[in-house]
């Protein structure tokens, strides 16, 4: 959604970048979990086969299967990673890593997912992102003609 936003702000080569970038990263994510990792318990399974609970927040859906890596994550820092290389901005990197780092934070608060889970997707989105920027030129990206 923010992508659209961005595609009717900034121009829809943007706004393509921004999308598709995050949205690469996030089939690079589920690869992860469900092939190379398929069998990854989210905390509450995990605890319960150790005979111990955990506290959880009231109404919240739990998924229990497929928490490793954090496909929030990988899709959060690819996105403001993208964000931030078209800032120039110092402050504006600031703030996109802020952003990023709280979607990793509230993966694990709400029991989601591991630490390891949300450090491993941070880097795999920040990775993808990364080849991404090298593999379109920015010279496309911001010439809107």
């Amino acid at each position: 959604m923010l992508a659209v936003i961005i595609m009717f702000w900034k121009g829809w080569r943007v706004g393509l970048f921004i999308g598709l970038g995050p949205s690469i990263a996030g089939l690079v994510g589920q690869f992860f979990k469900r092939v190379i990792f398929p069998h990854s318990d989210r905390p509450k399974l995990f605890f319960e086969k150790l005979h111990q609970t955990i506290q959880l927040p009231q109404d919240l859906e739990v998924h229990l299967h497929h928490s490793f890596p954090s496909g929030h994550t990988i899709g959060a820092f690819a996105f403001f990673y993208l964000l931030s290389s078209l800032t120039p901005s110092k402050t504006g990197h600031f703030i996109c890593l802020i952003l990023a780092t709280l979607v990793g934070f509230s993966r694990i608060f709400l029991a989601q997912h591991f630490p390891v889970d949300v450090v491993v997707g941070s880097l795999i989105g920040i990775l993808v992102a990364e080849i991404w920027t090298r593999l379109i030129p920015q010279k496309w990206v911001v010439n809107n003609a």
